[in-house]
């Protein structure tokens, strides 16, 4: 059993200027522009996927939206930059890049949209296209958007993103640590810490021909297909849905949950991030080798859930995994008396072989769900992938909001 919370997204229509700046000309605005002179192309962010990961051999389900869209979901302006590259058979040489969201003189160089849908169009130098593709051809573009990174891409030189394959080697070494990223370095209880960021990636390709490309403009743009964003992390959730509780006292009940992590790192791309299949889920892991780490699983009504990198499950000994903490007993003033902990490790549990397989993938969900207790925990286990983000920025947030504990 698999609980699902529909976002409660924010709607907003949002009307917002990329700074683009081509590979041959300087990071200024266009103060004029000779539409002649110019393309237009447009490409969709989207929330929908395909959906397709190895989870579709155990279940016949649809990807879950996000418990916390608000986290993550969520996409920084500030910290937000995409790179369009000419494909040919030699190489991928750059068009454009797009690294800062500001106001910028050029009408024609936005996006907007939400709350499931972003537009971005992008006005692009003919010049540039033609001195990369012969003037007759068709042009293939490739398109790779990174978010909440840190802004790791303004320590790229031109060199290091001239080409697809250079930006690719160099990104694909972009690793983080959850703890000061996503968690306080000491985290003890589970909440993010302020500012928390899922660093994601993104890919899409497509082809046009040059008459299209000529006769493009700024109402009429060449349209690319959708893009997905990738999350760079797993979930793990824990459900209390025990059934043999007694109806008076509330027990056996979930007192806590803690996860060991095998590692605290995490990849910002995922593995041959350059092969990446865009609105597909991952199907190998590319876990960053760290250290292992006991983390506290945050409650939120009966669900316990934390953020975990990709990592490997491990067999033997019996670790990474769950530590479940269930109170059975209370004092005179109704505190925890008698207690006892379960050991769940990921890859089964009293001789039962889970359905994880042998990594933890990132932007999947891996969830407990405590049917009873008796000696040891009756439970179910799902594996779903989340439902591709959309690309809308959470404007108006309470700024404590990663702050609050939650009851």
């Amino acid at each position: 059993m698999m609980i699902s919370l529909k976002h409660s997204l924010i709607i907003l229509t949002l009307s917002f200027f990329l700074f683009g700046c081509s590979a041959t000309e300087d990071c200024e605005p266009r103060e004029e522009m000779d539409e002649s002179q110019y393309i237009h192309l447009t490409f969709r962010m989207v929330a929908q996927s395909n959906a397709n990961s190895r989870t579709d051999t155990n279940h016949d389900h649809d990807e879950t939206d996000s418990d916390l869209p608000e986290f993550e979901d969520r996409i920084y302006t500030d910290d937000f930059a995409f790179y369009i590259y000419a494909v040919r058979s030699d190489s991928e040489p750059l068009i454009m890049r797009v690294t800062d969201i500001t106001t910028n003189t050029d009408p024609h160089t936005n996006i907007s949209g939400g709350p499931s849908v972003f537009n971005v169009r992008v006005s692009v130098p003919k010049s540039d296209i033609d001195n990369l593709v012969p003037a007759n051809d068709d042009v293939e573009f490739k398109i790779v958007a990174f978010a909440n990174t840190g802004r790791q891409y303004d320590n790229l030189s031109e060199s290091d993103c001239a080409y697809f394959d250079d930006l690719m080697k160099k990104a694909s070494e972009w690793s983080y640590n959850i703890f000061g990223q996503i968690y306080p370095t000491e985290s003890n209880d589970g909440n993010l810490v302020m500012g928390a960021k899922i660093p994601m990636y993104g890919i899409t390709s497509f082809k046009e021909t040059r008459l299209r490309i000529n006769n493009s403009r700024p109402d009429a743009p060449i349209k690319g297909d959708d893009m997905s964003m990738l999350r760079s992390v797993s979930k793990v959730k824990v459900i209390d849905a025990i059934q043999n509780r007694d109806d008076e006292t509330g027990l056996p009940r979930i007192e806590s949950v803690t996860f060991t992590t095998a590692t605290d790192m995490a990849y910002m791309l995922p593995y041959d991030a350059a092969n990446y299949a865009n609105g597909y889920q991952v199907e190998t892991a590319n876990p960053c080798e760290g250290t292992q780490h006991q983390m506290p699983l945050l409650k939120t009504d009966n669900t316990w859930s934390a953020y975990i990198p990709e990592q490997k499950i491990l067999q033997s000994p019996a670790i990474p995994g769950f530590s479940i903490n269930v109170t059975y007993d209370l004092d005179e003033n109704g505190k925890p008396l008698t207690q006892k902990t379960f050991e769940v490790p990921m890859a089964g549990y009293n001789g039962q072989q889970f359905n994880f397989g042998t990594e933890i993938l990132r932007n999947h969900i891996y969830t407990l769900n405590i049917q009873s207790i008796e000696h040891v925990l009756n439970l179910e286990v799902e594996l779903v992938p989340y439902r591709s983000c959309t690309l809308e920025p959470f404007f108006g947030l309470d700024p404590d909001y990663y702050n609050k504990t939650n009851p």
